[in-house]
């Protein structure tokens, strides 16, 4: 594509201005692509893990969205919120700059945003989590269109390439491309595998719902480790590393803590009565094995049922270009006995978005 056609002439300050945000737009999409061959490349070993673990179903899941969840992955290194603290830790200066810059130009340009993550219902090709790796790679045209169709949108609208240069970030001094074998741009499309299989075998989690009602009541790890018998007559044992904490009785129930949202989740597995062993297992299995982050994997699916959005596009783009990644976790949440959590979106206006507890 000839950039030629598109610069405005004007001062040769401005003109100036022009060439770098083409030059780093160009760097940044053409390098973001290369990468995300690498990162795919490399996500099978994980995928047929959590697999040949979990999925006895054998899950399956529209192509559109597994692409959606790829492509988030440098939005998700960029955003604030759900697990950012976890991920800040994982990646070099190059990648955070590159994903902080990607992530609120797009917010900018909400027409690239929906080329990036269509939106709606469309016809999309079933394929089964187990075949991730090779159908990604065998739709690497759809991965390059949508890829092309951000770019070229940039690259031939004038107020949409000044909606994203006008952030002023793309001049600076750091390098904004994708080094070729960057890991982690997958953690999106891990976590949205993960919870999708999870579902799909009936695992859920569950929220103490006092944490909801007052985000400061456990403000830290070791307020959690204070509680005294809260989360058990024997108290609990928290691992600070991964913020699981483990209750002291025998049949030793399993907490996350998330530090993003100071809430306190439970996996809970359809295998009764031995549910507790089974979801402790399952919950320092997804943090060993590096199937998903669970505070993306728990807060993210939470958010997502509150706002009703559960079942909905894997990237949400809000009214003012915002966008919401909860979604790329979709693990039923259970609400309360009765009634729903306060402020949540209720469906048709009366029934509570959370899957409703056991009778």
């Amino acid at each position: 594509m000839s950039c030629e056609r598109y610069i405005v002439r004007s001062t040769p300050t401005f003109f100036w201005y022009q060439l770098t945000v083409i030059s780093a737009l160009n760097n940044l999409f053409t390098s973001y692509y290369t990468a995300l061959q690498y990162s795919t490349s490399q996500t099978d070993l994980i995928i047929q893990n959590v697999v040949s673990t979990i999925d006895k179903i054998k899950t399956e899941s529209p192509l559109k969205d597994l692409l959606s969840a790829l492509t988030a992955g440098l939005a998700l290194l960029g955003a604030p919120g759900v697990g950012s603290s976890i991920l800040e830790a994982t990646v070099g200066s190059t990648v955070k700059s590159a994903a902080q810059v990607f992530t609120i130009g797009v917010q900018q340009a909400p027409g690239v945003a929906k080329a990036l993550w269509p939106q709606g219902t469309l016809e999309s090709q079933l394929i089964q989590i187990g075949e991730t790796n090779s159908e990604l790679a065998r739709s690497n045209e759809q991965l390059s269109d949508r890829l092309t169709a951000a770019l070229e949108l940039l690259m031939t609208d004038v107020p949409t390439f000044l909606s994203l240069a006008g952030t002023g970030l793309w001049t600076t001094s750091r390098t904004l491309s994708i080094p070729a074998q960057t890991k982690y741009l997958t953690n999106a499309l891990h976590n949205y595998v993960t919870s999708q299989v999870l579902a799909r075998n009936g695992w859920y989690g569950i929220i103490e719902p006092d944490t909801l009602a007052d985000p400061n009541m456990y403000p830290s790890i070791e307020s959690v480790e204070q509680s005294g018998s809260r989360f058990g007559p024997k108290g609990v044992r928290c691992d600070h590393s991964t913020s699981i904490c483990t209750s002291n009785e025998a049949d030793a129930t399993t907490y996350l803590w998330s530090n993003a949202s100071h809430r306190i989740f439970s996996l809970i597995s359809p295998d009764f009565p031995d549910y507790d062993h089974r979801a402790g297992k399952m919950t320092t299995d997804i943090v060993n094995n590096q199937w998903a982050d669970l505070e993306v994997l728990l807060d993210g699916s939470f958010n997502c049922t509150f706002q009703g959005r559960h079942g909905s596009d894997v990237v949400g783009l809000g009214p003012n270009g915002a966008l919401d990644l909860s979604c790329l976790s979709q693990l039923p949440i259970q609400g309360p006995r009765n009634g729903c959590y306060p402020g949540s979106y209720l469906v048709d206006g009366k029934t509570c978005p959370f899957q409703p507890p056991p009778e």
